[in-house]
């Protein structure tokens, strides 16, 4: 609950700003322009200091990793893709993990960090098979998901997922006028 990262931008370059505490002054630690983008995600758990963010410093596509805030030197590559920038995926802000991020190839793929999580979403896509979908909210366990389904051909379906009963229930469609046959 203390602030301690802050982005702060002058039109041209965006800088990170660090502090340890809320009784020191931020410093900054990275510095962005129109090539580079590091966009912080949050702090990394067990390492204070430590954040995760997507990053193309020295490279040319977006890659997720893990930045040491005191120094804002790179500490780890989570994962990068040859052909496609990361996008994020599963970042807990209640946690301080990251359980997946997500690049497009000719669709939304996934790359896991976390095997419980990986193991539950391969359960929760064999209940929409042929839909991409996005979690658009989760409780603190990452068991309990609102996600939208959709396909090139539907708009998209609200669901609820509970991980602990394996049970899909349809909330709403996003726009039920859209028939999928017409599409």
């Amino acid at each position: 609950g203390q602030l301690r990262l802050a982005l702060a931008s002058d039109s041209v370059v965006e800088t990170m700003l660090y502090r340890a505490s809320e009784q020191e002054e931020f410093r900054p630690v990275t510095r962005n322009s129109f090539r580079t983008t590091v966009n912080p995600l949050g702090f990394a758990k067990g390492k204070k200091n430590h954040v995760y963010a997507l990053s193309n410093a020295d490279r040319d596509k977006m890659s997720l990793v893990e930045i040491n805030a005191e120094t804002g030197q790179e500490t780890n590559v989570l994962f990068s893709h040859a052909e496609s920038d990361v996008s994020p995926g599963g970042y807990s802000e209640q946690t301080g993990s990251i359980s997946y991020a997500y690049y497009f190839t000719w669709k939304r793929e996934r790359h896991y960090l976390n095997d419980q999580v990986r193991a539950m979403y391969e359960k929760m896509e064999e209940k929409i098979p042929g839909y991409d979908w996005r979690v658009l909210d989760k409780d603190i366990s990452n068991k309990r998901i609102i996600l939208n389904a959709f396909t090139d051909r539907n708009p998209g379906v609200i669901y609820y997922y509970d991980g602990d009963k394996n049970r899909l229930v349809k909330l709403t469609e996003t726009n039920p006028k859209l028939k999928e046959h017409d599409m």
